[in-house]
């Protein structure tokens, strides 16, 4: 019992301890709270430079004291002793206050040979954003951010440690992406903490665009200079969202279509992957098979490649097309298959290209056929239509013979059925005689015979 009396009790101690704190008396500024590094103590308070004369800060401790005040401008060693008219100390001797602090200096309050150091900023909005200009740049945008703040505090030991102040910065641009299926030209506005001199963007620019940036320090201080616009970027960078189109198949077909993505038009969508694995063709049809290849290019890109092969590996190359868009495309080859889109920008030079690659693939099935034994044509929507289900059927001829060996069903559309009418009047309960004779897109023939049963609940 007496050992959690006694951690108790330190923690009490511990929170006690800790009521030492600077803050603001007068003067349009704010504490700055992000993280210093674990070597330096020591507060930052940054004012706006039209009102650092009239700036003020109060040092308050839990029990009376006796106070020294002392400022420095670069090092915390030669800092000089206040005179007594600079600050005021309160009549319970619980607090301080330096009545006239000077801007981009630093300050030490020194009691019961303690310091605590305090380094009082000005407000520097940013003047100047720059980027590279001496080479293409296709992936990563970094922003050179002037000028730069910094402080100068001490370390537990009382030595100089000087460092950047870091910005919380909301920058708002344009480029080209997509948003639920939509590519477009969309603005982006990103929340950046801790900025040095470089931001570097989420998102690369794929058009081109100014750069509208919003200090937060100067919205805190509500300057007029908060919000920075660049001059315009001019982007080399490309990107694509490719897809791939094919008119639904039937349900019928085998297929995993439930699976599928859908346009508005009821077309079979599928999109392309940064990265190809062998593991990825979940794309699974029929042959023959008519794709249309969409590019979806950003505005800068001036050379398409489509490369198809049946490798993950593209080591060997089927055939290689340089339009933007590739329209009913024609697959009849069982097995997988894999795309490649390279989006290039080489207006300069063959030796300076922005490119990006995007892959997909698909699987041709083989031809596949499947005859049911029985349907009921009783108008309840459920196996109502006598249909084979198959898939990579090239040509396909139906007969279907009454008992008494009268045809009474001829087709050569396989997406068709019998729906159990004979003349327009419901064929009589029995067993009926089918002859189907069809052949994949693989070469492979199939001849059936065989009994359907009509079933019809009374």
């Amino acid at each position: 019992m007496k050992r959690y009396f006694s951690l108790i009790s330190l923690l009490l101690f511990g929170l006690s301890a800790s009521t030492e704190e600077f803050f603001i008396k007068s003067g349009n500024g704010f504490l700055y709270t992000d993280n210093l590094p674990p070597n330096v103590t020591g507060n930052i308070f940054i004012f706006s430079r039209s009102d650092i004369n009239n700036a003020a800060i109060t040092f308050s401790v839990e029990e009376s004291t006796s106070f020294e005040c002392y400022a420095y401008e670069h090092d915390p060693a030669n800092a000089v002793r206040l005179e007594s008219t600079d600050y005021d100390v309160a009549e319970d001797g619980k607090s301080t206050t330096l009545n006239r602090v000077t801007g981009n200096h630093g300050y030490y309050v020194e009691y019961e040979n303690i310091r605590k150091y305090l380094w009082i900023a000005i407000y520097a909005p940013i003047d100047d954003v720059t980027w590279d200009t001496d080479f293409m740049i296709c992936n990563h945008l970094q922003l050179y951010i002037q000028p730069i703040m910094r402080y100068i505090l001490a370390d537990n030991s009382g030595y100089r440690r000087e460092g950047p102040i870091q910005r919380d910065l909301k920058i708002e641009y344009f480029t080209f992406k997509e948003e639920n299926r939509e590519t477009g030209i969309y603005e982006i506005s990103d929340e950046h903490s801790s900025v040095t001199d470089v931001l570097v963007l989420d998102l690369m620019p794929y058009v081109d665009t100014e750069f509208t940036i919003t200090d937060d320090f100067g919205v805190k201080l509500r300057s007029d200079s908060a919000v920075f616009v660049t001059d315009t970027f001019y982007t080399s960078a490309v990107t694509a969202f490719p897809f791939m189109r094919v008119t639904n198949k039937q349900p019928n077909e085998l297929d995993p279509s439930e699976s599928w993505e859908t346009d508005e038009f009821n077309n079979v969508v599928m999109y392309f992957s940064e990265t190809l694995s062998e593991n990825m063709t979940e794309f699974r049809t029929s042959a023959p098979l008519s794709i249309d290849l969409v590019s979806e290019a950003s505005p800068k890109v001036n050379r398409f490649e489509w490369y198809f092969s049946r490798d993950a590996n593209f080591a060997v190359v089927d055939f290689v097309f340089f339009d933007r868009e590739l329209n009913r495309f024609i697959f009849k080859e069982p097995g997988k298959h894999y795309v490649k889109l390279i989006v290039l920008n080489n207006v300069n030079s063959p030796d300076e290209v922005c490119e990006y690659t995007v892959y997909a693939s698909f699987n041709i099935a083989e031809s596949e056929l499947l005859v049911p034994n029985a349907f009921t044509p009783n108008g309840d929507g459920h196996n109502d239509v006598f249909k084979v289900a198959y898939r990579s059927i090239a040509s396909y001829h139906c007969r279907i013979y009454a008992p008494w060996g009268v045809k009474v069903y001829d087709s050569t559309d396989i997406t068709q059925g019998w729906d159990g009418t004979i003349g327009g009047r419901l064929a009589s309960i029995g067993v009926y005689f089918y002859v189907i004779d069809a052949k994949g897109t693989d070469g492979r023939v199939f001849k059936k015979r065989g009994d359907i049963n009509l079933l019809r609940s009374k």
